[in-house]
């Protein structure tokens, strides 16, 4: 045989050929269209399936208005194996209102009401405000049996979800109410069996109420009907779809199932059929990423662009989905309590189970989980991180200004000395003579380039000043080449100002009117 996909295609191709074909014609035609027995067998298990989910169509309205002591008033709701109505019933001069499920025929067997009594201990313990009750059981007068309930008034979970616009937070919160309801049942040793949004109301104060818990028991006669009949195909668990032995982690995987639809707006399967259903729990294919199926629809029903949508999914809560949904149930949490557990993780930024514990995803969740106090951490140390650095830079001038100030005093010390007869063995020096032996001993006393530059310019000043002009020209060309090179513009403009002047003084009148042009030009 060739390839899984061209197995399945050839089943489709086998299933579609036969299916509106009578019982009397179909064997004929699957002896004459397929040789292999193993896959004619497939074919017959996949005409039984989508034969019983036909089967399934609701009950219609009983004729009579009454049931027993009950009062029809109006129909709520319809589903695969039965039709519910808004019945009330007078106890006392109290009139109490409860749902009560009138059941297909084919739902029960002869037992149905015994099975009641004798479960009824069982249901009563179900006590949680999440979870309906169930009150009474029997037969109509025509044969139909009936299931009554609490009533409650509220939504369907995707309908309460999507008209408000919830968010994904929102639903979550939600969805653990939904758990722990359904892990008191656990508890109690009831499984449901049957988790889907119509199974799930929401008051308008966003209480969870949870439908037909312990129903299964009631209505599943052993050994005659198919697991695909009693559930919804795009919620059932593989075991379920298969007709194989059940428990808690049937409702573990419907609880994923739910899930994946509260998040992304789709169930793991889709509109899938009863037949494609049965064909991918047989081979144990696991649904899409959550994030994956996510579209612009959904996005905008919870309040956000599809990129943000998916990027909210992807990571934990696609992962968390993927545990609940994989085929074989010993590799699905263990409990109720632990996908919980995994649920309030991921909203209190902790790591989850579900994913691989690795010093990288902690490290991940710890930044996130402490983002206010770190971001106030990252305040507090770049806050003294700047005063230590405003600090060192304003200790750092007054080092540099003090040492400024030894190098002049050492400087005009060594001036005095050259200057004193009594040192040098000379006549007093002149003014000019004074000014240019600081000129010349500057360098050794000044190593910054714009101090020894501003100290150059404060002497060739003093020598204008003093009258010894061609000495301060020679003096403030050097500085003016000095500053140039350097692009210190305020000492070149001041020294271009000196030189214009001594340059017209000295009749050079285009020079020194163009060394005052730019000496303005740098100043503006």
């Amino acid at each position: 045989m060739g390839s899984d996909a061209d197995h399945w295609q050839e089943l489709q191709e086998l299933f579609n050929r036969l299916e509106g074909m009578s019982l009397a014609e179909r064997e004929p035609a699957l002896q004459r269209h397929c040789a292999d027995p193993r896959m004619r067998t497939r074919v017959r298990q996949l005409l039984e399936a989508a034969a019983a989910m036909d089967a399934t169509a609701p009950a219609g309205r009983p004729r009579e208005a009454c049931i027993g002591p009950y009062r029809l008033v109006r129909e709520i709701g319809a589903g695969g194996i039965g039709t519910v109505y808004l019945a009330t019933r007078q106890v006392d001069d109290v009139l109490l209102r409860s749902a009560l499920k009138v059941l297909a025929r084919h739902a029960v067997d002869a037992g149905f009401v015994e099975r009641f009594h004798r479960e009824q201990q069982h249901l009563a313990a179900l006590d949680h405000p999440n979870i309906t009750r169930l009150l009474d059981a029997g037969w109509t007068e025509d044969g139909q049996p009936f299931l009554v309930m609490e009533y409650v008034e509220g939504s369907h979970l995707d309908e309460y979800c999507n008209s408000r616009g919830l968010g994904i937070e929102a639903r979550l919160r939600l969805f653990l109410q939904i758990c722990d309801a359904v892990g008191e049942a656990h508890r109690n040793l009831i499984v449901h069996l049957d988790l889907k949004p119509s199974n799930v109301l929401v008051t308008a104060a966003g209480s969870v109420k949870l439908l037909d818990f312990g129903t299964s028991k009631l209505i599943r006669p052993d050994g005659t009907m198919t697991a695909t009949v009693m559930v919804t195909p795009a919620y059932a668990s593989p075991e379920q779809i298969l007709n194989r032995p059940v428990g808690t982690g049937s409702d573990i995987y419907a609880l994923g199932a739910l899930l994946a639809e509260l998040l992304s707006g789709h169930a793991p399967f889709g509109n899938v059929s009863a037949a494609g259903r049965v064909e991918s729990a047989s081979r144990e294919v696991e649904p899409a990423d959550i994030a994956t199926a996510a579209d612009a629809a959904a996005a905008a029903q919870r309040g956000l662009t599809l990129a943000r949508l998916r990027q909210a999914l992807h990571g934990d809560l696609a992962a968390i989905v993927a545990v609940c949904l994989r085929p074989r149930q010993r590799d699905r949490y263990l409990t109720v309590e632990a996908l919980a557990a995994d649920i309030r993780r991921h909203l209190a930024t902790e790591p989850v189970t579900a994913r691989r514990n690795t010093l990288r995803y902690r490290t991940g969740k710890f930044l996130r989980r402490r983002r206010g106090p770190l971001a106030v951490a990252a305040v507090l140390l770049i806050v003294a991180v700047t005063g230590l650095a405003f600090a060192w830079r304003q200790e750092h001038q007054i080092l540099l200004e003090a040492e400024r100030s030894a190098r002049m005093q050492a400087l005009m010390s060594s001036l005095f000395k050259m200057a004193n007869p009594d040192y040098t063995g000379k006549p007093i020096a002149t003014v000019p003579e004074f000014l240019r032996a600081g000129m010349t001993s500057l360098p050794k006393f000044l190593h910054d380039p714009a101090d020894l530059r501003q100290g150059q310019l404060g002497l060739a000043i003093s020598m204008y000043q003093s009258g010894s002009l061609d000495d301060a020209r020679a003096a403030l060309g050097a500085i003016i080449t000095a500053a140039t090179g350097a692009d210190a513009q305020a000492v070149k403009a001041e020294a271009e100002a000196y030189a214009g002047d001594i340059e017209i003084r000295k009749g050079n009148m285009d020079a020194g009117r163009r060394l005052l042009a730019d000496a303005f030009r740098l100043a503006r």
